[in-house]
């Protein structure tokens, strides 16, 4: 879905544009940009983040960790399980710190944490991002080039926290069998 929509907004069409014609409520004073194309572009980068999110409930699922659902994501699952209002320092899961192979994977989701693209994110989640294409916007605001770049640098990201992923259950899983043979 993510993929699909980084497409869509970046190869016009005239039935995209027509909407965005026929849909334009105001008139932005500020010439910001708000249509298919842009809707689009925040679209593929909400859902490309989201799959950081999806992989930290594998982990916690597949480990064991002991997280509620509803309270893991790409920055907790790393850490041991602890009350939301806790205002203590996270002590990293020993259950993580044994598994090696998920160091590429921690690291890279540390790195997001602590970028601008993990701000990026929570403000397209949950206020409103503004995106200017003729002209340069205001501090905190985004050119629509540059937002393309940043989201194709998201899904690199992505990409590499699935196969990352991939070879750790990889690895998992074949130890398992070579300690199931060697029992036998």
């Amino acid at each position: 879905t993510a993929r699909m929509a980084l497409v869509q907004s970046q190869y016009p069409n005239p039935d995209f544009s027509a909407i965005s014609e026929q849909t334009t409520l105001v008139n932005n004073l500020d010439y910001s940009v708000s249509n298919m194309y842009v809707g689009h572009l925040k679209t593929a980068y909400k859902e490309a983040c989201s799959v950081l999110d999806k992989i930290a409930v594998l982990i916690n699922h597949y480990l064991k960790l002991g997280h509620s659902e509803d309270s893991v994501y790409y920055h907790t699952v790393w850490f041991e399980p602890q009350a939301r209002d806790s205002t203590e320092e996270p002590v990293l899961s020993q259950k993580v710190k044994d598994e090696s192979w998920l160091l590429g994977l921690f690291l890279l989701c540390r790195e997001f944490r602590g970028s601008r693209s993990s701000q990026l994110r929570n403000a397209l989640t949950h206020k409103y991002v503004r995106i200017y294409r003729a002209v340069d916007g205001p501090k905190g605001t985004y050119s629509f080039e540059e937002m393309t770049k940043i989201t194709i640098d998201v899904f690199y990201k992505v990409r590499c926290a699935i196969m990352y992923l991939s070879l750790f259950i990889s690895r998992k899983e074949l130890s398992k069998k070579k300690d199931v043979k060697g029992m036998i």
